[in-house]
């Protein structure tokens, strides 16, 4: 349902966002307005990583109301993902910032060590899927973890799917912030290669991005892709949604060539 923010701007819900993202509409202009989003959105605007911030609004219960500015573009399908340089160059440049790792600090964004990510999967995972003979194999060897420490601290986005890459005009940006978090960087970067980008092609995004993907690397990188994958798998199954949930068991089992 429709409801008046004051005088000027009259919000209604979008479809299929839960009921915490709106159409602002003032004098004929719309505006992208979410219900209490992260505080980092102002910073990343400043490096051009997510849309214009144009306010923020407390309301008498307590949420805080935030407005970007309105994108006359598109969301990039599955396909369009590996054809854009400007992908990895967002994310080093977020993943990168000190700035805005600084402020995540400030703020209590939570920290996510590799162990923090397991131990949350197992604590929300179905006592089913927790059953599978060919996913306890593997949940039971991720007990073997990365090394985690402040010089791997990035901020991370956490949900880097297509349907959070928007391109407007010639500029692309990142939407969605409901999962950042401070943790390693192949978090992102696992989810996107393995799902987006032809195994044969890592090597070269890597590059774009600015960093090797050398034997080191990819033993982490491994292990955060599975992660991934773990947790996709989790939430299909607790969906129902068995073509997707399928998918990522193929998927998964394409990565450890099985």
């Amino acid at each position: 349902m429709a409801f008046q923010l004051d005088n000027n701007w009259q919000l209604s819900p979008i479809p299929g966002e839960t009921g915490q993202s709106f159409i602002g509409i003032k004098n004929g202009e719309r505006a992208f307005i979410k219900k209490n989003t992260t505080p980092l959105l102002a910073s990343l605007a400043k490096e051009y990583i997510a849309p214009r911030l144009l306010w923020t609004k407390r309301l008498p219960n307590g949420d805080i109301l935030s407005a970007q500015e309105w994108l006359d573009g598109k969301i990039l399908s599955a396909d369009e993902v590996v054809n854009y340089i400007e992908i990895p160059e967002i994310l080093s440049q977020l993943h990168n910032s000190s700035t805005l790792l600084s402020m995540c600090q400030k703020i209590n964004v939570s920290v996510k060590s590799p162990e923090t990510i397991y131990n949350e999967f197992v604590m929300k995972a179905d006592l089913r899927l927790l059953n599978n003979q060919y996913l306890v194999k593997i949940i039971e060897e991720l007990r073997d973890f990365p090394e985690f420490d402040e010089q791997h601290f990035s901020v991370i986005h956490g949900d880097v799917n297509h349907r959070n890459w928007v391109i407007s005009g010639t500029r692309i940006y990142l939407v969605d912030w409901d999962s950042v978090c401070i943790s390693d960087r192949l978090v992102d970067i696992s989810y996107l290669l393995t799902h987006y980008i032809e195994e044969k092609y890592w090597k070269h995004w890597f590059y774009a991005y600015g960093k090797s993907l050398n034997q080191y690397v990819y033993k982490d990188f491994i292990w955060y892709a599975q992660m991934n994958f773990l947790n996709l798998i989790h939430q299909f199954y607790e969906e129902e949604d068995h073509f997707r949930f399928n998918r990522e068991i193929a998927l998964l089992k394409k990565l450890r060539r099985e």
